[in-house]
């Protein structure tokens, strides 16, 4: 009957019409609504995070503050949980309709980071929640509360109410649409006041473009990688390296795996006796964090380095491990806009690139390399540095507790475990280098579950000035190297 209905044909024949056996054509003739598979490349979530990756990071090179701009937000950034969770929740390749907003309000995508983000309407409709951090500076009129705030944004009521009221239900308006914004940085005046683009007494987008390219006549240049050889994604983002034809660049692996361990901790409230406070800096320090991945990795790096968490002075500051603000600046050469975390320490102020206290162990760390290596492009040639936890914890006096400090720990680290595992089957080291005893002991438990092929662990003394005796760090380094035949990769 089906078939007299859809054919006008009584013969009864079957017809096969399972994709394999399926022509595109025959697939669009019989199911007009659904496109064939799309075989290679990485999800369409997983492309957009990219692109807006290098969006964030070629606007992070433009100073928009100029009257009568005061505070510019990018909840793009410091929203990047809930951002992403509706990209991955609501994009697919099949969507027609590419719904295009200016950029974010500051009762709306500034507190939920969803396009016409009314937190009633993310909430309770689109069923979207994350953790929400805090822009680097705030304006004392527009306080960014996350899900917490109780103002209503009137556009994104408005707009989520009519497709409610026509779809009923958010899978049938995202069928075949998607909402997204053109750009991601929300302008205010010292009021307070919410300016568009639009209201910018300055060509941003030409400055934008002579920051980049060095251009004033204001012609389009097409950089999409499929219009570009890879010389051209280089000479125009140098901190780009040439896209791999197979598979992402390792960068980009790496910050899907950090952006699953944080999907993942986000769920887990660490707020318990001693801790009182807690800081990731690779969600509102994203630029530099992202900057160094991409800057330093590669997958011919044969020694991984790991640490255990961030510092309070130094990668809580600067988005990278061992962050000293002093090294990372000046010898690392990375910088990068530095978000506020979403509850803040009043002992332990995140103060970016600014921030003037020496991070100790840091400082300790990167100068022994420098006097090794001399550059830093010698010493990550064979090397690359991660953390095993992203996380900082501060009790309420602002002192700094490692995971090994927290009374329970076993759910943080069974989370960063697992994120861990992935990141050494993706490096595929010769050698793991545990920097103190506590990663010693969780690369082991790691190792032993991991696919990859006999991986050599040793552990180097952490250059902490509370380890005990630990006033000669640097030559116990040296030694360390030496015992174990490690100079000849640097």
């Amino acid at each position: 009957m089906l078939r007299q209905k859809l054919f006008g044909d009584n013969t009864g024949a079957v017809l096969d019409l399972s994709l394999p056996n399926c022509a595109p054509s025959e697939v669009s003739r019989y199911f007009p609504n659904i496109r064939p598979p799309v075989q290679e490349g990485p999800l369409l979530a997983d492309q957009l995070i990219q692109i807006q990756s290098v969006l964030n990071q070629a606007l992070s090179g433009v100073d928009f503050r100029r009257a009568p701009v005061e505070y510019v937000y990018n909840p793009t950034e410091y929203a990047r949980a809930p951002f992403e969770l509706y990209l991955r929740k609501y994009s697919n390749s099949n969507q027609k309709i590419l719904l295009v907003g200016m950029n974010p309000s500051p009762s709306g995508m500034c507190q939920t980071g969803v396009p016409f983000g009314d937190v009633n309407w993310v909430k309770n409709w689109l069923k979207i929640e994350g953790a929400v951090q805090k822009p680097a500076l705030e304006c004392p009129q527009r306080p960014v509360q996350g899900f917490a705030c109780t103002k209503k944004e009137q556009s994104g009521d408005r707009f989520w109410k009519f497709w409610q009221g026509l779809c009923t239900e958010p899978e049938q308006f995202f069928h075949n649409a998607f909402v997204y914004n053109y750009c991601p940085l929300a302008f205010m005046n010292g009021a307070g006041k919410n300016l568009t683009p639009v209201d910018l007494k300055c060509n941003k987008q030409l400055m934008l473009r002579q920051k980049l390219f060095g251009d004033n006549t204001g012609a389009v240049l097409d950089l999409s990688l499929p219009n570009c050889a890879p010389s051209d994604v280089s000479r125009y983002f140098p901190n780009i390296r040439p896209p791999v034809q197979e598979g992402p660049l390792l960068a980009d692996r790496l910050i899907q795996i950090q952006s699953a361990l944080n999907q993942a901790l986000s769920g887990v409230d660490f707020r318990r006796a001693p801790v009182e406070y807690v800081y990731n800096p690779t969600e509102y320090a994203r630029a530099p964090f992202e900057l160094y991945l991409r800057k330093y990795s590669n997958s011919n790096q044969k020694i991984l380095l790991v640490g255990m968490n961030p510092s309070p002075s130094g990668m809580c500051q600067t988005g990278v491990p061992f962050g000293d603000v002093n090294w990372v600046k000046n010898w690392l050469k990375i910088e990068g806009a530095v978000q506020k975390p979403a509850l803040e320490c009043p002992q332990r102020p995140v103060q970016g690139f600014a921030c003037t206290k020496k991070e100790q162990s840091g400082d300790r760390f990167w100068k022994f390399w420098q006097g090794l290596c001399t550059e830093p492009e010698q010493f990550f040639h064979n090397a690359f540095v991660y953390n095993y936890c992203p996380l900082a914890f501060m009790n309420g006096a602002g002192k700094n507790l490692t995971p090994a400090d927290l009374k329970d720990c076993k759910q943080l680290e069974t989370i960063c475990d697992k994120s861990y595992k992935e990141v050494l089957e993706l490096f595929e080291p010769e050698i793991v280098i545990a920097i103190g005893r506590y990663i010693e002991k969780r690369s082991k438990f790691v190792l032993k579950t991991s696919k990859t092929g006999s991986m050599r662990l040793l552990c180097m003394p952490h250059p902490s000035r509370r380890s005990t005796n630990n006033q000669n760090w640097p030559q116990k380094a040296q030694t360390f190297l030496e015992t174990n035949n490690l100079l000849q990769f640097f």
